[in-house]
C-alpha cells in the first residue's frame, strides 16, 4: 500500500465522519448558539434555502434527463433526500441525516474553493467533472468527501431510486439502466 493510500473501515469512517459532523458548525465559524433557526425551503420538509439548489443540482448531475428518464428532481430524487432527511423514511445509509448534511456543506465549500463558485451554478459536464473527481478522492477537503459519495450518497440515491414514491411512479422500471 502506498503512502497515500490507506484502507478505511466501514465503521471507521462512520465513527470519523459523525466526528467530523459534529464539529462541523465549529470548523466553519457557526457556532450552534450563533446560527440562526434553520428553515426548510420551500416545498420541501427539511432541505434548508441553501442546501435545496445542492441537493437538486446533484440528483440531476447524477441523473440527467436522457430519452429514458427525466432528471433527478423531476424523478423525485431530490424530494426522496428531503424526506430522509426530515426522518420520515428509514434508510440503508450509514450514519444519520446530519452526516449527509456535513458532507454536503463541505462538498459545496471545496466546489467554491476549487472553482470559484458554487455547485448548483456549474455547467451540467462541469458539475459532472467535480463529482467524479470528488469520487475518485480527487478533491482537497477536510471531510471524508471520497467515502461520503461511496458510503453515504450512493447507497441513499440507490434506494431513492427504487423506493416507493419514485419507483412506482413510473411503472417499477425508470432507473434499471442505471442500475440493472
Amino acid at each position: 500500500m502506498s503512502a497515500t493510500t490507506r484502507t478505511v473501515s466501514r465503521r471507521g469512517f462512520i465513527g470519523g465522519a459523525l466526528a467530523v459532523a459534529g464539529a462541523w458548525p465549529l470548523a466553519t465559524g457557526a457556532a450552534a448558539a450563533d446560527a440562526a433557526p434553520v428553515h426548510a425551503a420551500g416545498g420541501y420538509r427539511s432541505l434548508t434555502s441553501s442546501e435545496a439548489p445542492l441537493v437538486e443540482a446533484l440528483v440531476n448531475a447524477l441523473c440527467p434527463a436522457d430519452a429514458l428518464t427525466p432528471d433527478g428532481v423531476t424523478s423525485g430524487l431530490a424530494a426522496f433526500v428531503d424526506t430522509y432527511l426530515a426522518g420520515m423514511v428509514e434508510s440503508v445509509t450509514p450514519g444519520h441525516p446530519a452526516l449527509f448534511r456535513a458532507g454536503l456543506s463541505a462538498a459545496a465549500d471545496a466546489c467554491r474553493a476549487r472553482l470559484g463558485m458554487p455547485f448548483h451554478e456549474l455547467s451540467a459536464t462541469d458539475a459532472r467533472q467535480f463529482l467524479r473527481d470528488l469520487a475518485a478522492g480527487a478533491v482537497d477537503a477536510d471531510f471524508p468527501l471520497q467515502s461520503w459519495a461511496s458510503d453515504v450518497v450512493d447507497p441513499l440515491l440507490k434506494q431513492a431510486c427504487f423506493s416507493g414514491q419514485v419507483y412506482d411512479r413510473f411503472g417499477s422500471r425508470m432507473f434499471i439502466k442505471l442500475f440493472g
